[in-house]
This record gives structure tokens, C-alpha cells and sequence, in this order.
């Protein structure tokens, strides 16, 4: 085997191992959507993994523009937890 074969052999196995990393990675990717209020702030946000919705937070603020308050809730829209 010539060394130029061996170089394209090389290269191809390369190029799968490209494809099939990205396709892995693009399984687990995660995605947040944002809503914002008209002072641009955000209000809620919904995670999904690999394209299923798997929380969301939301965002309550004081007079002051403060956050005062999260609320995270499970894929179900059940409250799991808080912050104040």
C-alpha cells in the first residue's frame, strides 16, 4: 500500500469520525427558549434535551426591577422547587 492511499484512508476514516461525532452531539443538544417582558427582562424560560421539553423557569420581579421571585417546574408543569 502506497503512502498516498494511506493518506486518503486517513483522511476518509477522519471525515466519518467528524459525521458520526456531530451526530452524537447534536442528540444531547439543549436548547433554552426565552420570553421577555417590555423591559427586556426574561420571564420565563422552557429547556428542552434533544428536542423534548424538559423544564421551565419563571421569572417574577419587584417595583424596584428586581428578581424576586423562580419558580422551576418539571416536564409535567409540576412546581418542583423555588427561590424567593
Amino acid at each position: 500500500m502506497g503512502i498516498r492511499n494511506f493518506r486518503k484512508i486517513i483522511i476518509m476514516e477522519l471525515i466519518a469520525l467528524v459525521f458520526i461525532l456531530s451526530a452524537c452531539s447534536s442528540k444531547t443538544a439543549t436548547r433554552i427558549e426565552r420570553e421577555f417582558d417590555e423591559y427586556n427582562r426574561v420571564v420565563k424560560e422552557v429547556t428542552f434535551v434533544q428536542g423534548e421539553m424538559r423544564d421551565t423557569t419563571t421569572y417574577q420581579y419587584g417595583t424596584d426591577g428586581n428578581r424576586v421571585r423562580e419558580d422551576h417546574y418539571d416536564k409535567d408543569n409540576v412546581l418542583t422547587h423555588y427561590k424567593t
